[in-house]
């Protein structure tokens, strides 16, 4: 399984594979990113703009490339190297939101016999993700970085705009 993303959704997605026993690869830009998916137990992590992706993610795979290529960032760019990625017969989720229409190569699709899905409102997957959180299989709070009160929560996004890096997951209390 390659995950392109390594936000809150992406390093959610590999706690959840990690504990159904799969190894995730993750994929990202910002190397802080990939050294803590690297503390929440993903091995594998590749920075695709030092990197040929393709090249690592076949290395990781031993030429398999990945059954299932889950693209959470919404980068347009990224959209595109799914196909770049995935194995023959394989499958990509699409839970990124792109800005713009993303062109795909579709004799690659058909090619690769690849099933393409989008994903947005998890549905019938909820009881299951509070299922593996409540367990304790899931620790999500790993990704919390920080709680706010709304009183806060202006400063925070000046904050987080400034200094993306520092910032995983953010909380806004209602008092």
């Amino acid at each position: 399984m390659a995950i392109i993303g390594a936000g809150p959704i992406g390093l959610l997605a590999a706690m959840s594979a990690i504990s159904y026993g799969a190894k995730p690869i993750v994929i990202d830009v910002v190397n802080e990113r990939l050294q803590f998916a690297k503390e929440l137990g993903v091995n594998d992590t590749i920075n695709s703009a030092e990197e040929n992706l393709a090249e690592k993610v076949a290395e990781f795979t031993d030429g398999r490339m990945a059954e299932l290529v889950m693209e959470c960032s919404g980068a347009n760019g990224a959209v595109r190297s799914t196909l770049d990625i995935v194995s023959n017969a394989g499958r990509i989720t699409l839970t990124g939101w792109p800005k713009k229409e993303t062109p795909l190569p579709t004799d690659a699709v058909t090619r690769k016999e690849v099933d393409i899905s989008g994903a947005r409102t998890s549905a019938n997957e909820f009881e299951e993700a509070v299922r593996l959180i409540y367990s304790g299989k899931v620790d999500a709070r790993r990704i919390l970085t920080k709680v706010v009160r709304m009183e806060e929560a202006p400063e925070t996004i000046i904050d987080i705009e400034k200094n993306p890096g520092n910032y995983m997951k953010v909380n806004v209390m209602v008092d």
